[in-house]
């Protein structure tokens, strides 16, 4: 009996719960990444003719907003009222530093809610809003 000495399998590395782990994040990374790309509508129909469209890079901390043919609010999957849209936009300007907003209007949005969201970032002070369209195609581009 040996009441004193070490057990050898307690100086081994156990690299499988590692290899685990490290797959667990790795999954968890590429499903938030899809995710957070797949938050735009996809029933969401762009106007197709911004001649002088340069494309952007989105920041982690601007706020995709889209508005439906019918106006109506939708971020991140969820339908917003006017009202609860600028009590998001404030929770956002209170953590960030320099938020932003994109907005996605369909072609056949009325104008007037457009404008709405336009009037809640100004109203939360939010300066960087952009619009989202798809480049006009010239003849020669590919």
């Amino acid at each position: 009996m040996n009441f004193g000495g070490r057990n050898p399998a307690e100086d081994q590395f156990q690299i499988a719960p590692m290899i685990d782990v490290v797959f667990i994040l790795l999954i968890w990374l590429v499903v938030g990444y899809a995710a957070q790309r797949e938050e735009k509508n996809l029933e969401i129909n762009l106007p197709d003719n911004a001649s002088a469209a340069k494309p952007e890079r989105r920041s982690a901390e601007d706020l995709l907003v889209n508005l439906d043919a019918k106006g109506r609010i939708e971020v991140e999957r969820r339908g917003y009222t006017p009202e609860r849209l600028e009590e998001r936009l404030r929770k956002l300007s209170a953590f960030v530093d320099s938020p932003g907003v994109i907005i996605r209007a369909d072609a056949e949005c009325a104008h007037k809610h457009v404008v709405q969201v336009m009037d809640i970032c100004e109203r939360v002070e939010i300066r960087r809003v952009f619009f989202s369209a798809i480049a006009k195609r010239t003849p020669n581009a590919p």
